[in-house]
């Protein structure tokens, strides 16, 4: 369901725990392709980000938060949440859900990148 959108050219941008992508500022997104079976009902995503190099920092974003809802899509499509600064050369690991308002998907693969 999720992928970041990377600079390394991995396949899918999506790398489980342990193995990283690269990303680089100042501008990131995270992007997100949501969808639902019955295509007339509006769906949006859900994202959350946290930094795994120092947990103790304030979160990026965290799913609830301020900037943690995309857009609203009809029946599905990619739609993406920008990011605050990030710590260079710290690991970021994320995830992102679908919802419609009244139903909600499990959330995705937890994706990691390192930023630069």
């Amino acid at each position: 369901m999720t992928s970041p959108s990377t600079d390394t050219g991995d396949a899918g941008g999506c790398q489980g725990y342990g193995g990283y992508g690269t990303v680089a500022g100042p501008a990131v997104s995270l992007l997100a392709r949501i969808g639902r079976p019955d295509p007339s009902h509006a769906v949006r995503a859900e994202f959350s980000i946290g930094d795994n190099t120092d947990s103790t920092l304030p979160q990026p974003i965290r799913r609830g938060g301020p900037g943690s809802a995309s857009s609203r899509v009809a029946g599905g499509g990619t739609v993406s949440v920008a990011l605050p600064a990030l710590v260079p050369g710290h690991r970021y690991g994320w995830y992102a859900r679908t919802t419609d308002g009244t139903a909600t998907s499990p959330t995705g693969t937890v994706c990691h990148f390192y930023a630069r």
